[in-house]
Parts: structure tokens; C-alpha cells; sequence
């Protein structure tokens, strides 16, 4: 992005495409929730119709992007001072771009099978392409201002799915904890914004980085700048301490979490940083790095003892990440781009064998529903698994695919990814003068024997052992044949996916990632504050017997990894029905990786009783006190208006009545003086002259 050269190309070239990807989608996305009480052929035939408006173009499109970055500049409005906007796509946009259009496009085949009998298909497809509009937008976008109106939109779609089955009391609530732990983190971004315009008078990114480099800038100001977009970074990406909210989100449908909470969305945060890799200040990186290396080793350490398959994945989605921003940190700019991709084909993966071990042992729970039993299991307790492998054997093989690259195993593609962290993480170590840096590596390290651990638990008791829902009600024994392979279309989604998980689609060279093609279409960023480029991602020459060091380290971790987690659960005699209970976890570690070092609860009495005893207090004292003092000034005011009243009623009205008596009497005795006769003038005459005379000689 540092060096990116931009070829400004006319409204004819490729630009009206470009604006129009969103634009599409947003519209069938109405199109489809218009029609979302109609046919399921219907929708479906609206989707493939979607695709190929899409894909078509996508195609011949996308090449030009990583090969010859390309932008246009346009204004979009103007008060006074016009804002200009633009879009384009480069080497880190079209690799963004590939790995959305392809994951969502398996998750559309896979939803269709998935989501079959869902009451609400058409307003769940709407909102998967409303989210996909909203992603493509942030995408395409290099301006600061763009990015946050569709950073908005992929907060509000991730809302609408995350609460597709609103009926449900803990769905609703994890879709509003969700929408609000972002808002707080955006909160950050928001006040950038401000920062960024009132700065450099304007939000685009390539502009703001040629004044910095034309003239002088404040590290101060342009530090902030970066915190502002790291906290709604931390928030979209479930990074320490706004995490909370992505474990409650697999309320969600299976194949949501696999687009938006593995693959897509809460990248978000890491694409948006590499984006803007040039303007982080160096402290910032190094909080960076840190907030990454400990979300890290929280989500490893709480997805070791979890039940529920999907909160595994997501406590192992919040670790990736982990992984991804501390790389960042680390000053590297290619590992975690890199990792990016990987992480979203193995977890998308997970994700979706997950949803087909679900959806089988769901079909289970309603079999046995319609027969006398009365037995109600939880389908996602990965305690009640076992011995799928022999029921399941395309998504066991599926599954296993994903789980080694997931936990970085030699010959896959989450090896080549890993390995570049580790590597970056431990170079920058090496290169800072305070050792107490060796921190992140430690930290990084043992979240790779975590990985590889729970990664082994979840694999052994999902597929070794017996079917352990029979132990624990023997009167279920015979019903796992019931338990059958999931549907074609789930199987090719999560296939392809677990192929593309190997070390070939990204390098011939299967213990090299410099060596792979993305490499080749990413450029190095170069810094405003030192002028030097991103890390180089493999340590240096004269560190390449340490690089080699690591890689043994890194092999050496996993193996003992897999091999606790076969030990603790790959043998059929460790299973029995007191294993099966949640008050198994009885040593504190277990309790606080189970709980998630509490984080929820402390969060729940620090900030949210606080907050509500708060709340309740003003009403409160708005109760008794001010509408209290409202209902008495009102009574007083209109006891002084009856008074007012009764004084105008009865005082000023009733004198000027009796008045008005007084002088219509006078006036009507006075009237008879006036009778036109000259003898009463003359009688009146002479009293008047009589009267005046006896005054007179009185």
C-alpha cells in the first residue's frame, strides 16, 4: 500500500464496475428479502443469477488488481469544501476480494442445503448478501471515511444474522451484545475520523501519506489517529479486551459463523490495519503486538476445556487473530496477510464440518423425539460424540485436514503461515534492546502447544472412541445409525475448503512461505516515521539457523500438543459417564479456562451491575424527586391559578359590575330630567337659582 502506484483510470474504465459490485448486491439483497416469502427455487435461481452478475466480471477483473493496482478519485460531496472519495483495488484488496467472493459463494451452496427447512430462507439469504455488499465495500475503499459507512454496514448485517432466530431468548442477546462491545470500539474510530480530517483536511489514505512525507506532521497527533482505528479494530476482530462478544455470537447459524466469525468479518480489523500499515506510530505497534500475543493465549487457553464445539472454533478464531495482530506488531506486513488467508480456509472449514456434525445429530434429537423417549441433548456437546469417524468419514477426513493446518502441521498451508509469525515475532525480539520483549514469543509459543492441544481434544472425542450419547443413556444405544453423512453440496463446500488447506495451493516449496504466490503480489509498505519497509517476513540470512531452530521448536510444540491431547482423551477407556459432567471441571485452572478467565463476569460486576444501579438510581430519583417536585409545582401553580381566577371572577369583574349598576341607575334617573317640557327646565331653573343663592349667603 506504501508504494502502491496508482493508475487513475476514467469513469470508462474500471471504476463503474467496481462502484457497481456493492451497489449489486445491495440490490438483491432487496430483491431477495422482497421476495423472501416465495418459492425456495425462486431464491435459489435468484442467487445463481447474483453469481454470475457477479462472478463474471469478478473474473476477468480481478487479475489487473494484484498485477497493476488501480484507484479513481472522485468527489462525493461538497459543503464548502469538498470530501473526495476513492476505490480501487491493489495486491492486499484483490487478495481480500478472492478469499470473500470464494468463501461466500461456498457458504451460499452449503446454506442451501443447510438452511433448508428454515422458516425464514429468503430473509436469510438477504442478509448473507447484505453483509457481503457491506465486506466488498471495505474492500475497495481507500478512503478512511468510505471504509467506516461500510464498517457500519458489516456491524449491522453481522447483527441481522447473528439474530436470524430472534425467537430465542440467548440469540437476541448475543446479537445486541455483539452490535454494542462493536459500537464501543467504533467509538474509537469514530474520534479519528475527527482527528484525521480537522488534521490533514482530508480522509484519504495515499494523500494523507504524501503530506506527512512533504512536510512536517505531529507523531503525537498521528499516534492517536492510530489507537482511534486500533480500538475499532480490537472490536471487530474480538481482540483483548472487546472479545467478549464473539464467543455469545455462535448463536448464530452454523454457516454464518463460518463467513462472518472466521472468515471475513472479524479480519476486518487486521485487513484495515495492513491497509493503513504506513501511518502506525512505532509504540503503537508495539501495543499492537501485545494486545495480539495476549488475546492469543486467552482464546487457546479458554477453547482447552469448552463443550460446545462452536465455541471451540470461536475461542480459536479469537486466538488466530491473536496470531495475526501480533505479527502486525512485530513490524511484518506479509505473515499476517498471509495467515489471513490460511486461517479463513482452515476455520471456514471447521465451521462448516461443524454445522454437518450438528445438523446430523440434530436430525438424531428429532428421531428420537418422535419415539417414547424423553431424552433432550445438547447436539453441540462434543462430550456426547464419539466414534463419528466411522458415520462421517468424508467430514472426518475433511475435518483432519483442517485441524493440522489449523494447529500448523507440516505439508499445510497453516505450517507456512504459522511458521512466518513465529518467525517475525521472535526476529523482532531479537532486535529490541528491553529482553523483557521475549514476552511475545513465550506467549506465542505456548499458544501453539494450546492449539495443537485442543485442536487434538476436539478431534479424538468427536471421532475416536464409542458413541458416548449411548453411555449416557443406554437407551439410546442403537440409534447411531440414524447419525448419516451430510448432504452433497455441504460436502463439497468443506471439502474443496479442507483441500485448499494444503501447502501446494500457496507454495511449491512446503517448509518456505517466501517462496508463495501471494508474496509476489503484496508490496512492502514503507513507513512515514523511518522511511524503512515492513519487516522482511523470514528472519534475515544471518538469522537462518535460528529460523531453522524455530521451525524444529515449532514441530517439537505441536507434537507434544497432539500427543497430551491423545494421552488426556484418544483412549476408548477414559470415557465414562462421570466424564460426561460439567463438574468435571474441578481444578481452578480448568475452572478459569472453562470460564474464560472469567472475563464476562468480571465485566458483568464491574461495568454492567454498576451500570444498571446507576440507571436505576436516576430513575429513581427522577421518580421520587424531580416528577415529585414537578406533580407539587404543578399542584402549587394551579392553586395560584384558581386564585387568579376567583380575584378576576369575583373582584376586578364584580367592581366593574357594580360599578355599571351604580351608573345605570344614576343614568336612568337622569334620563327623566330630559322630558322636553319647558315647564320641568323652568321648575329646574329656578331650584338651581334658589340653591346657589342660600350657598351663596351661607
Amino acid at each position: 500500500m506504501g508504494n502502491l502506484s496508482a493508475i487513475e483510470l476514467t469513469a470508462s474504465g474500471n471504476f463503474p464496475y467496481l462502484l457497481g459490485l456493492p451497489f449489486i448486491l445491495l440490490v438483491m439483497s432487496f430483491v431477495l428479502f422482497f421476495f423472501r416469502k416465495t418459492d425456495k427455487g425462486i431464491i435459489n435461481f435468484l442467487l445463481v443469477l447474483t453469481g454470475l452478475i457477479i462472478g463474471i466480471p469478478f473474473i476477468f477483473n480481478i487479475y489487473p488488481g494484484f498485477s497493476h493496482p488501480f484507484t479513481q478519485t472522485f468527489e462525493w460531496f461538497n459543503f464548502g469544501k469538498g470530501v473526495d472519495i476513492s476505490v480501487g483495488l491493489d495486491g492486499q484488496g484483490s487478495l481480500m476480494l478472492v478469499l470473500v467472493f470464494l468463501i461466500t459463494f461456498l457458504v451460499i451452496l452449503y446454506s442451501t442445503s443447510y438452511m433448508k427447512e428454515d422458516e425464514d430462507y429468503g430473509r436469510y439469504f438477504a442478509s448473507l448478501l447484505f453483509f457481503a455488499a457491506a465486506m466488498l465495500g471495505i474492500i475497495i475503499s481507500f478512503n478512511l471515511l468510505l471504509t467506516f459507512v461500510f464498517w457500519e454496514l458489516v456491524g449491522f448485517s453481522s447483527f441481522l444474522l447473528i439474530n436470524h432466530w430472534y425467537k430465542k431468548p440467548l440469540t437476541s442477546d448475543a446479537a445486541k451484545k455483539a452490535f454494542i462491545v462493536n459500537r464501543i470500539g467504533d467509538m474509537g474510530f469514530v474520534l479519528s475520523l475527527g482527528l484525521v480530517y480537522s488534521e490533514f483536511g482530508t480522509f484519504e489514505i495515499e494523500t494523507i501519506i504524501s503530506i506527512i512525507k512533504t512536510g512536517t506532521f505531529s507523531e503525537t497527533v498521528l499516534f492517536w489517529i492510530g489507537f482511534g482505528i486500533l480500538l475499532g479494530c480490537i472490536g471487530k476482530s474480538a481482540q483483548f479486551p472487546l472479545m467478549v462478544w464473539l464467543p455469545d455470537a455462535m448463536q448464530a447459524p452454523t454457516p454464518v459463523s463460518a463467513l462472518l466469525h472466521a472468515a471475513t468479518m472479524v479480519a476486518a480489523g487486521v485487513f484495515l490495519l495492513a491497509r493503513i500499515f504506513p501511518l502506525l506510530h512505532p509504540e503503537l505497534l508495539t501495543i499492537i503486538a501485545y494486545v495480539g500475543g495476549i488475546t492469543s493465549f486467552f482464546g487457546a487457553f479458554a477453547a482447552a476445556t469448552q463443550t460446545d464445539i462452536k465455541k471451540i472454533l470461536a475461542y480459536s478464531t479469537i486466538s488466530q487473530l491473536g496470531y495475526m495482530m501480533s505479527a502486525l506488531g512485530a513490524h511484518s506486513y506479509l505473515a499476517p496477510l498471509l495467515h489471513l488467508f490460511t486461517h479463513a480456509l482452515f476455520k471456514a472449514s471447521l465451521f462448516l464440518c461443524a454445522g454437518a456434525i450438528i445438523h446430523s445429530l440434530t436430525h438424531l434429537k428429532e428421531q428420537i423425539s418422535t419415539s417414547t423417549s424423553s431424552v433432550n441433548f445438547d447436539p453441540q456437546d462434543i462430550r456426547l460424540m464419539g466414534g463419528l469417524r466411522k458415520r462421517m468419514p468424508f467430514t472426518f477426513l475433511a475435518f483432519a485436514l483442517a485441524s493440522m493446518a489449523g494447529a500448523g502441521v507440516p505439508l499445510t498451508a497453516g505450517f507456512l503461515s504459522k511458521d512466518e509469525i513465529l518467525a517475525v515475532i521472535v526476529s523482532w525480539s531479537f532486535n529490541q534492546e528491553n529482553h523483557v520483549h521475549f514476552i511475545l514469543p513465550v506467549l506465542i509459543f505456548s499458544t501453539s502447544l494450546m492449539t495443537a492441544f485442543y485442536l487434538g481434544r476436539m478431534f479424538f472425542l468427536i471421532f475416536f472412541g464409542g458413541f458416548r450419547l449411548g453411555n449416557v443413556y443406554p437407551e439410546l444405544k442403537g440409534y447411531s445409525k440414524y447419525i448419516h453423512e451430510a448432504p452433497l453440496r455441504m460436502l463439497f463446500s468443506y471439502g474443496l475448503l479442507s483441500i485448499m488447506c494444503l501447502f501446494i495451493f500457496f507454495s511449491f516449496n512446503p517448509l518456505d512461505p517466501d517462496k508463495s504466490w501471494i508474496f509476489n503480489y503484496l508490496s512492502h509498505p514503507v513507513s512515514v516515521f523511518n522511511g524503512e519497509t515492513a519487516l522482511v517476513n523470514k528472519i534475515n540470512h544471518t538469522q537462518e539457523l535460528l529460523h531453522n531452530w524455530i521451525i524444529s521448536i515449532s514441530v517439537v510444540v505441536l507434537s507434544l500438543g497432539f500427543a497430551l491431547s491423545y494421552f488426556l482423551y484418544g483412549f476408548k477407556t477414559r470415557y465414562k459417564k462421570d466424564f460426561l459432567r460439567l463438574n468435571i471441571i474441578l481444578t481452578l485452572p480448568a475452572k478459569i479456562s472453562y470460564n474464560a478467565f472469567f472475563v464476562d463476569t468480571i465485566y458483568h460486576k464491574v461495568l454492567i451491575i454498576p451500570y444498571f444501579i446507576f440507571a436505576n438510581g436516576i430513575s429513581k430519583f427522577e421518580k421520587n424527586v424531580i416528577n415529585t417536585f414537578v406533580d407539587n409545582g404543578s399542584l402549587t401553580i394551579a392553586v395560584f391559578a384558581n386564585i387568579i381566577s376567583w380575584i378576576d371572577k369575583y373582584l376586578v369583574d364584580g367592581t366593574v359590575n357594580i360599578l355599571m349598576i351604580i351608573l345605570n341607575g344614576i343614568s336612568g334617573q337622569l334620563k327623566h330630567l330630559q322630558n322636553g317640557k319647558i315647564q320641568s327646565y323652568l321648575v329646574g331653573a329656578i331650584l338651581a337659582i334658589i340653591i346657589v343663592g342660600v350657598w351663596l349667603l351661607l
